[in-house]
């Protein structure tokens, strides 16, 4: 986790090891991603302190849960920016 003035940045690797393919979940966007395995994508999350990430699991996959006025940027292995 980096600060820089009033903006807190947290950044997550996620990685699909053990599996055909692992759902993330998005919140409070809402978006759904689906990564194949022996893949992954790297997670930007930024905004306003206070700052926490919550990363729940789920039967269906996992759910990763900004902050308040966060914004949130992902992007794939070949650095493509993915909609969330």
């Amino acid at each position: 986790m980096s600060t820089l003035g009033d903006s807190v940045t947290v950044q997550i690797r996620l990685t699909c090891i053990d599996a055909p393919q692992c759902k993330v979940f998005f919140e409070p966007e809402g978006a759904e991603v689906v990564l194949s395995a022996g893949d992954w994508f790297n997670v930007e999350i930024s905004g306003p302190p206070p700052a926490i990430t919550e990363v729940s699991f789920v039967p269906d996959g996992i759910i990763v849960t900004a902050w308040r006025g966060a914004d949130t940027r992902v992007r794939n292995r070949a650095g493509k920016d993915l909609d969330v």
